[in-house]
């Protein structure tokens, strides 16, 4: 164990070193001043599964975000990506309120096929409703 009075312990080389590889504060919180927390494995792990930014932003060298549960939940219900893709493992974006709503209005599909669980899709113009059979394969 390492106390120091101000809470903070400052190395040469901007690098601490465990042999389990864990490092723990007692409030559960790890600040830097690059604002860059690196790993060898690229694992970082929480107790309370949460990780939290000044500016709500998680960037990682290969633009993935991976959890255990495949879940990742944000405050304000937004995820945003800089290509615009959000990309799953087994195709499926799911939304509590049911809404996914895109800038260009465009939902793009691998295999075309846009499946909803009430057979309706409603467009944000008005008295425009498409109501439709549990899948449309769409094939240009």
């Amino acid at each position: 164990m390492v106390s120091t009075t101000s809470g903070i312990i400052s190395t040469t080389n901007r690098m601490v070193s465990t042999t389990g590889g864990m490092v723990s504060t007692a409030g559960g919180m790890g600040s830097t001043t690059s604002g860059i927390i690196s790993t060898t494995g690229g694992i970082i792990s929480t107790t309370g599964r949460m990780i939290s930014t000044t500016g709500g932003i998680i960037s990682t060298t290969n633009r993935m975000v991976s959890t255990t549960s495949g879940i990742i939940s944000t405050t304000n219900r937004m995820v945003s990506t800089t290509g615009g893709m959000v990309s799953t493992t087994g195709g499926m974006v799911s939304t509590t309120s049911g809404i996914i709503s895109t800038t260009n209005r465009m939902v793009s599909t691998t295999d075309g096929m846009v499946s909803t669980a009430t057979s309706m899709t409603t467009s944000m113009v008005s008295g425009n409703t498409i109501a439709f059979q549990r899948s449309i394969n769409i094939v240009s």
